[in-house]
């Protein structure tokens, strides 16, 4: 987690001040969990080319992996 979202999460449940502001610490966490999300399914459709992961299209990846350790492990034997 990146300092700043980690200091201002840590300022929401252990103020200095007052008591714990519960609602700005989930709305934080929530933001922070859909810039994940968002992330990784731009990573998706960089590194695939597929902009929304079918069962067949996680099915051919798995497949591509494979096939790639296979040839790794090829090379390294």
């Amino acid at each position: 987690m990146p300092k700043t979202i980690e200091k201002t999460l840590r300022g929401c449940f252990h103020p200095q001040e007052g008591k714990p502001n519960l609602k700005k610490a989930k709305h934080l966490e929530q933001k922070y969990a859909e810039t994940l999300e968002k992330a990784q399914e731009e990573r998706v459709v960089e590194q695939y080319g597929v902009e929304i992961l079918t069962n067949d299209d996680a099915q051919w990846i798995i497949e591509d992996a494979k096939d790639f350790v296979l040839k790794i492990e090829e090379v390294l034997v």
